[in-house]
């Protein structure tokens, strides 16, 4: 709308509503049934806690994923002494490769596994700096969020290992 002052119409019918302008119409299906509950999938008590500088990780996802073929895969792990962990991402012909990024670990990481898009995806929908990354057990959900924003968080699902 180039002016403000337009006014734009919204009639709704069964399953379909409109919005109106002067110079454009649009469409679309409105949602039927319920939503799944999600609060069953939030973690509540968390096994592992991490704070990192949000872009370091990404960072080092990105790069371990790039050095490993394209491979949809990273794994995080608890580094050494605490101070560190390792995001790691692994190709059947090109090799591994593995990246430390600083991080305050609350309670130690076991090995854990994303698919690289949706961690990616989690981690730039966040605000602020650094992020809060927390999980329960390696093949529950995982939960991103920032320490200055609480009230948003992202969930992603572990590839399950077997």
């Amino acid at each position: 709308l180039e002016n403000k002052k337009e006014k734009i119409a919204i009639a709704k019918n069964g399953n379909q509503v409109w919005f109106i302008a002067p110079r454009f119409e649009f469409v679309s299906r409105t949602l039927d049934g319920t939503f799944p509950d999600y609060q069953g999938i939030i973690p509540k008590k968390l096994d592992a806690e991490i704070t990192a500088d949000k872009n370091e990780l990404m960072g080092a996802v990105k790069l371990v994923s790039s050095l490993g073929g394209g491979t949809q895969e990273v794994t995080i792990s608890s580094g050494e002494q605490k101070k560190t962990i390792n995001v790691f991402s692994r190709h059947d012909h090109l090799g591994e490769n593995t990246c430390a990024v600083s991080a305050k670990i609350e309670k130690e990481l076991q090995e854990v596994s994303f698919n690289t898009k949706y961690l990616l995806d989690g981690l730039r929908s966040l605000s602020g700096k650094s992020v809060l990354f927390g999980t329960q057990h390696e093949n529950k959900p995982a939960i991103l969020r920032s320490p200055d924003d609480p009230s948003y968080f992202y969930i992603v699902m572990p590839i399950l290992k077997r």
